[in-house]
């Protein structure tokens, strides 16, 4: 786009003539992007002013080049020089330097997407924000990258492209896979139920079978089991007839996080062991290790202890430190988790500790309210009540705030028998009831086996028969 130099206040002072175009560039600004923007010709004129900027200490210069003003306020000042239709003008320019990088430029992509955020896109200006909202996501900028696809699907709502569907169902599924930074889990299951409704055309079973799989997953999150289980099945039965190496890892990795949910540890380690011709390093994404992840807590469940913890100790020193929060406090909950089950020690109350504290930051919720539930056992066993009840109330709060169904945090079954025993304090508002009823009702039979004893428990202390106790146990 051709913009009329004409139109725009003419600065006397080179100083204006530089940095007021500057302070519109919403990030870091590149030279190039400055001297194609800047109405001032000469190069020399513009590396002058920018290098006098930096020693005032009115811009500062980052490593990869780029240059960024140091106070928003007088940023501001610079940006107040123009007037709106002169902005609109120049925010437009600007964009389109942008765009012309975008794709290849992690700079550009971070620069672009904070312009375009702001303005409402067609199909070209969304398929930028998906590359953005990519390379976000791979650099572990979570919350970058949410913006981005959510403005896709905002943004492209009226549009009946394929290209567009194209684009809302690819936004929805990294809206997914970073679901942990959404505060409102039923978000994202409403993101992907528009996707699928949006898939570009009924033959193209790859992408539904994605969106169906991730649907499924946060169904799981959100306890609602029987739609969960209808829409894996489905994505599963579209990939047997899909010749694509890629997705049907993806499936493979989806599986096990059914099966585990289901407590089916033996068919996940038989599952890993007659793929292991096919499995080569560590691996990638957080799907795959979050599968590898229940594979070994699974071969502890199986007897096999030396196993699974020499594998998640292996994947745990692999990723421990590459800046990914999310994955650390994974691996550091399955370590947990892994030698509480062993031979419970300081150790294990350690990794529990900092599971929380790298799910807390990373956020993943999944992983913080399931080492809140087995801290809050720690706690208590170590008499230290006060803090075994804070746990549990975290637990509640989260609950609440992610819309989460708290019989997804794996030690608060085992709470409810302690509980009933009286060998864990009362907590105001702990849905103890719900969380049983909701058990017997789930697909998960670990969970639904502490369902069984705590009701045996309460059986026993209401004075019923011997047979009907023994029988919950037996079931237990």
């Amino acid at each position: 786009m051709k913009t009329d130099k004409k139109a725009f206040t003419s600065f006397p002072d080179l100083r204006h003539r530089v940095l007021v175009p500057a302070s519109l560039f919403e990030g870091p600004f590149s030279i190039d992007w400055l001297i194609e923007l800047s109405e001032e010709s000469k190069v020399k004129n513009i590396l002058a002013v920018i290098e006098g900027g930096v020693k005032q200490g009115l811009l500062t210069k980052k490593k990869d080049s780029s240059f960024g003003f140091k106070n928003k306020k007088e940023k501001k000042q610079f940006q107040s020089c123009l007037k709106p239709v002169e902005k609109k003008q120049l925010d437009r320019k600007l964009i389109d330097i942008l765009l012309r990088e975008a794709m290849n430029d992690d700079l550009a992509a971070k620069t672009v997407s904070n312009h375009l955020l702001h303005i409402v896109n067609d199909t070209k200006g969304c398929h930028f924000l998906l590359n953005a909202g990519d390379m976000h996501r791979k650099a572990y900028r979570y919350k970058k990258a949410l913006q981005c696809y959510k403005k896709i699907i905002q943004d492209l709502k009226n549009s009946d492209e394929d290209e567009a569907n194209r684009l809302i169902a690819e936004a929805a599924i990294g809206y997914s896979r970073i679901s942990d930074a959404e505060p409102d889990t039923k978000k994202v299951a409403a993101a992907l139920k528009y996707a699928i409704k949006r898939v570009p055309k009924p033959s193209d079973n790859k992408i539904l079978a994605l969106l169906k799989m991730h649907l499924a997953k946060t169904e799981l999150l959100l306890s609602n089991f029987s739609a969960a289980f209808q829409h894996f099945e489905h994505g599963q039965t579209l990939v047997k007839d899909i010749e694509d190496p890629w997705l049907k890892r993806s499936a493979t990795s989806f599986m096990g996080l059914f099966l585990f949910h289901q407590g089916r540890y033996k068919e996940i380690v038989q599952n890993y062991e007659e793929s292991l011709p096919d499995v080569g390093g560590y691996p990638k994404t957080r799907l795959t290790v979050m599968d590898a992840c229940c594979t070994g807590i699974s071969y502890l469940f199986c007897g096999e202890i030396s196993q699974g913890i020499g594998m998640l100790d292996a994947l745990y020193n692999h990723y421990h430190y590459k800046g990914d929060t999310y994955i650390e406090s994974m691996l550091a909950v399955g370590m947990g988790i892994t030698l509480s089950l062993k031979n419970p020690n300081d150790k294990a109350f350690e990794f529990l500790a900092e599971a929380t504290q790298k799910a807390t930051e990373a956020p993943n919720y999944l992983v913080l309210g399931n080492s809140l539930s087995i801290l809050a056992i720690w706690h208590n066993l170590k008499g230290d009540t006060d803090k075994a009840v804070a746990c549990i109330k975290k637990c509640i709060q989260l609950s609440l705030k992610m819309n989460l169904d708290m019989n997804i945090f794996s030690g608060l079954i085992d709470v409810c028998c302690m509980m009933e025993q009286g060998e864990f304090p009362h907590v105001p508002d702990f849905p103890r009831d719900t969380l049983i009823k909701k058990a017997f009702r789930g697909k998960q039979i670990a969970s639904k086996g502490a369902a069984y004893r705590y009701q045996a428990l309460v059986q026993r202390r209401g004075g019923e028969p011997r047979k009907k106790v023994i029988r919950s146990l037996m079931l237990s």
